[in-house]
């Protein structure tokens, strides 16, 4: 198994890894070893053994990613969870690093920064789900009436962006569903910048945050939001050897 070289991301840089969970497969010996007793335990409770294999492999990666990153040992790495659940980095002396994980069906997606908290999401864009009921259960008010002015063919489109968005921001804000999906407004019109665009319980934050979209393959939509204002986005592909 090889990782191609990974430096720690200069300020403003963001280093987005995308993993194919099923590509990893023939890793999932090496990178348990890498986990920690109750990562292992959370795996050992999936019962599907594909779903324990991706999970077993987005989690290592991440320890390989970050311990490269940070000069130290994958196994060495220690993570907390903030009151939410989003995952830390416990470690003292380490250099300072954000990072966040998302999967989705055999993808995962994987963003490391330094000094600003980053979240990432990645969907599979599945066709045929009832899109207006789930919106109208989940989306704000205005983002309801944008996806409802959108033609028919545009519609997934329209959710999945707006879905990623959101969950990024979240991801990033560290809240997870403690802050209402409907509480912000976040832009979800092909063509339309990416931003997050009104926050009811704190309008300052709309200054504050950059979203970001993220360019993956077919099937899937995806999308970062972060403090940097210009970030440069660095797109890594990992393959197993």
């Amino acid at each position: 198994m090889s990782v191609v070289p990974s430096i720690q991301p200069e300020p403003g840089e963001i280093h987005l890894w995308l993993i194919d969970l099923d590509d990893g497969a023939g890793c999932t010996e090496t990178f348990r070893a890498y986990l920690s007793d109750d990562e292992r335990e959370r795996a050992d409770r999936l019962r599907i053994r594909k779903m324990q294999d991706h999970f077993i492999v987005a989690r290592g990666f991440l320890r390989k990613i970050l311990g490269e990153s940070l000069s130290i040992s994958p196994e060495h790495l220690n993570f907390g969870y903030g009151p939410h659940g989003k995952p830390e980095l416990l470690n003292t002396g380490l250099p300072d690093i954000n990072f966040n994980l998302s999967h989705s069906s055999s993808l995962a997606l994987l963003a490391i920064n330094r000094t600003f908290p980053i979240g990432v999401d990645i969907e599979t864009a599945r066709p045929g789900r009832p899109f207006m009921r789930l919106a109208e259960r989940f989306f704000s008010e205005r983002e309801i009436r944008e996806l409802h002015s959108l033609d028919e063919a545009l519609v997934l489109e329209g959710f999945y962006s707006c879905w990623t968005r959101k969950e990024a921001y979240l991801k990033a804000i560290g809240t997870g569903l403690a802050t209402p999906l409907n509480a912000f407004d976040v832009s979800l019109k092909p063509g339309d910048q990416p931003a997050l665009i009104g926050q009811r319980l704190d309008p300052a934050e709309t200054g504050r945050w950059q979203i970001l979209e993220v360019q993956v393959p077919e099937g899937y939509r995806a999308a970062v939001a972060t403090r940097w204002l210009s970030p440069r986005l660095i797109i890594r592909h990992w393959q197993p050897a």
